[in-house]
């Protein structure tokens, strides 16, 4: 029955509900595991139902929390989708429109003269921002680890909303669009670079059945996304936001990094998560790199080798675990 309540970097209340708690006499501190009270209590509520089609992110959202006691608050998440549910859990809803609508979920209180007087939900965008942050391996992170996989792709094809009535459908193309690299009349875009170094007979195809725009449609397809090996990794880094004189050096999920590894090598990458270190800032880690979804990928800058070139996370979760000083 016991809890743990903090304010996180963005000034928003926390509040945990404490399972668990392991004294570690020779280290000083105790291991507490504890459940996220505002996840728990999302995954305890029922949808009764929804049906949308072609909904924005704000009225899904709206919609998952209608009758729960839970308030939208900001919503920047763009975009369209269909949206069904029966009998679900508000917080498995609430997972879903993070990943249709490529947003992060944030569930919090709001407190007054110490009680809770509301309940938000934040739907926003997955935004790559870069505000100026560079990770070190000689100075500003403690260690810098950057691996390579996955197989690229050299040639992928759009396709858009259905326009026909056959079965199956004639689709919205691109191929009335003329581009460098992509003649008129193509109905895919190819990467000849990626293709002289791994071959042909790599392709993919894009569908998004919601966008008519032929130009759109080929903006969207991003083959350049998926023409190199995926790459990821982690950084231990200062928090140095919480530094004085270093306010403006700050981190968030889906941000672009720059990450310069102790050999030189220079890379932009997307923050995918961060666990964060509320006692020992040096000791907060950042992973960085892709996301399964494709909505984040990390880019090698030009001048190296194209040759050398993350899962969809909730964006909180039941189950956490900290460690608290005597």
């Amino acid at each position: 029955g016991e809890f743990l309540a903090f304010f996180d970097v963005d000034a928003h209340l926390r509040l945990f509900e404490i399972d668990s708690a392991e004294k570690d006499e020779r280290r000083g501190v105790t291991a507490i595991v504890a459940t996220d009270a505002a996840v728990a209590e999302l995954a305890h509520l029922i949808v009764p139902e929804i049906r949308l089609t072609g909904a924005t992110a704000q009225q899904a959202a709206q919609e998952s929390l209608a009758g729960s006691g839970w308030q939208l608050g900001e919503v920047s998440a763009a975009g369209k989708s269909d949206l069904s549910a029966y009998r679900d859990k508000r917080w498995k809803v609430l997972r879903d429109i993070a990943v249709q609508y490529q947003a992060r979920v944030t569930p919090y209180f709001v407190i007054e003269n110490g009680e809770i007087v509301g309940k938000i939900v934040d739907v926003t965008a997955r935004e790559n921002v870069f505000r100026g942050r560079l990770f070190e391996g000689t100075s500003g992170s403690a260690q810098i680890y950057v691996t390579r996989s996955g197989a690229p792709v050299t040639k992928m094809y759009g396709i858009g909303k259905p326009i026909g009535t056959e079965d199956p459908p004639t689709c919205v193309t691109f191929a009335d669009v003329e581009a460098p690299d992509k003649p008129k009349g193509h109905t895919y875009i190819e990467d000849a670079d990626a293709i002289a170094l791994y071959g042909e007979g790599r392709e993919d195809v894009f569908s998004d059945k919601y966008i008519e725009d032929p130009n759109e449609l080929m903006k969207k397809t991003e083959l350049k996304k998926r023409s190199r090996p995926k790459e990821s990794g982690t950084a231990t880094a200062s928090d140095m936001e919480h530094i004085p004189g270093y306010e403006h050096m700050i981190v968030r999920l889906y941000d672009l990094v720059w990450v310069r590894t102790k050999t030189g090598e220079d890379l932009q990458a997307v923050v995918i998560n961060i666990k964060r270190n509320y006692l020992r800032r040096g000791l907060t880690k950042i992973t960085i790199g892709e996301e399964a979804d494709d909505s984040g990928l990390i880019k090698k800058i030009a001048k190296l080798s194209s040759a050398s070139s993350a899962l969809q996370k909730s964006s909180a979760s039941e189950k956490n675990r900290f460690l608290m000083t005597r």
